[in-house]
């Protein structure tokens, strides 16, 4: 309630908030009367303002509060209009006896409605009756005024508000409802023009409380029920009096009554949003794999050396590469040697054989004679042929892979609106969300109101759209971001 502190630091009508009590009663009284009637009266105009603006953000409850508050202010602005009408240029400090104390009930009811600001509506309530108390007590103090019946506002104690039941279904706030010349008749209520029986008012001086039968809230669609809509309905209020007025000094006295009206705010609906996502979860994990690959067959005569190489090229990505060489297939070989090593995105094998030694018999030269002397030698070869062997290359590797898995009933965080949100849904490199189901129900119900399933397209600069069930709601996603918008019906 930031425009009460404009209109208090405008007007200097609490000044305790910059000095002691004493000090606020002595601006105020020092001030014309017609100032002050002026000041109260834009003060209530700034209470219907913020009433509005709190209708529109869906606080009915606090809304209501601010309204009747106002109301309060407009009647102490007609008493007083009425009252000092002659006199609007004299000050309250100017004026004798008990008018001149009127200054201090004015102070302490434009200080409960400072003390609005910032309060719920259940703690406004409090600051209400008081606000209603201090004014009454103005009346009923002032001079020349016929105390006629006086009406300041409704409360709706339905299921959209804070301000508990307490057994009531409304609360009709003022001053002399009855009158004891008149054995303190009943006043009438209508509720959409409907009469409301007596048993269901309970009647005081300065309020009333309504039961509304259960068929007429049927008919009017009273928000006794969470799951129904909010709506609006008139309420009347007929009061009986005796006039106090006389002709040439003769008392006139007759029944007479009035007639007040008024109509329970209804704000925005408020709704809650539930929901569940589908999508893929993009898992990322290192797939072993293996090669092995030989050269072509590598031949070779006895003593004689020759080589071989073999080659394998990794696929990309492919990390912790592991390679050994060897020769296989192996015939008539002496000796072989191999290695490996990996050079950027290729393994490459070599290796060197050796063919085997000749084999040679080593015979004795003989000379004839009974001695038989050994006189030389001669020595006799032989070579294996077919000496062949393969290089064999072989290792391992691994290699990144993503490994989609589909997921379903992801809990969406519930979401309270008025006709329209907004959720972020951001997808990367390891989730996409694929399809959206939603429920809405209204606030405080869990009754299903409607529903949405909305698929999403694969390509993320595509917007997806889709209408509820029942017609009552529109989502669409773009950008990452759900938006859910109420239709206008």
């Amino acid at each position: 309630m930031k425009m009460v502190k404009r209109v208090v630091l405008i007007l200097s009508l609490l000044a305790v908030f910059w000095g002691s009590p004493q000090q606020t009663r002595a601006q105020l009284a020092a001030l014309p009367i017609g100032s002050v009637i002026q000041n109260i009266g834009e003060l209530a105009k700034q209470l219907e303002d913020g009433a509005q603006a709190l209708i529109q953000q869906g606080n009915t409850a606090l809304a209501q509060q601010q309204m009747l508050a106002a109301g309060i202010l407009r009647q102490l602005v007609l008493q007083l209009s009425e009252t000092y009408k002659g006199s609007l240029d004299a000050t309250f400090s100017s004026l004798a006896g008990a008018e001149a104390n009127v200054v201090n009930d004015v102070e302490s009811v434009l200080d409960d409605v400072a003390n609005l600001e910032g309060k719920t509506a259940t703690d406004a309530q409090e600051i209400i009756y008081k606000m209603q108390g201090g004014v009454n007590q103005i009346i009923n103090k002032i001079p020349f005024i016929s105390h006629d019946p006086v009406f300041y506002g409704m409360i709706v104690h339905d299921a959209f508000s804070e301000i508990p039941k307490e057994g009531i279904d409304l609360e009709l706030l003022g001053l002399n409802f009855t009158d004891d010349r008149l054995d303190n008749k009943h006043p009438e209520v209508f509720i959409a023009g409907e009469s409301i029986p007596n048993s269901n008012l309970s009647v005081q001086e300065d309020r009333i409380h309504v039961k509304i039968p259960d068929d007429v809230k049927s008919r009017i669609g009273f928000g006794d029920d969470a799951c129904t809509k909010q709506s609006t309905f008139s309420a009347s209020l007929k009061v009986f009096f005796k006039t106090r007025r006389s002709f040439m000094f003769i008392p006139i006295n007759r029944e007479t009554s009035v007639t007040f009206n008024a109509f329970a705010l209804t704000g925005p609906e408020r709704f809650v949003m539930r929901g569940e996502l589908n999508g893929i979860l993009k898992k990322k994990t290192d797939e072993p794999a293996t090669f092995s690959v030989r050269s072509g067959q590598v031949t070779y005569g006895c003593e004689e050396n020759n080589s071989g190489s073999a080659n394998y090229t990794l696929p990309d990505g492919a990390k912790e590469v592991n390679c050994t060489a060897g020769w296989v297939d192996i015939s008539n070989t002496k000796t072989r040697s191999a290695s490996c090593a990996v050079g950027g995105s290729t393994v490459t094998a070599t290796g060197t054989v050796r063919g085997r030694d000749r084999e040679c018999i080593v015979s004795d030269i003989l000379s004839g004679g009974i001695f038989r002397a050994v006189v030389g030698r001669r020595t006799a070869c032989n070579c294996p042929g077919g000496g062949h062997a393969t290089l064999q290359l072989s290792g391992s590797y691994k290699l990144p892979r993503t490994e989609e898995i589909p997921y379903e009933g992801e809990g969406l965080n519930e979401q309270r609106f008025l006709n329209e949100v907004n959720v972020v849904l951001p997808s990367d490199d390891t989730k996409r969300v694929t399809g959206i189901y939603l429920l809405i129900s209204r606030d405080q119900c869990t009754n299903v109101l409607d529903r949405i399933n909305l698929d999403l397209p694969t390509d993320p600069s595509r917007v997806a759209e889709q209408s509820s069930v029942n017609g009552l709601f529109k989502a669409t996603f773009r950008a990452e971001t759900l938006h859910l918008q109420q239709v206008d019906q």
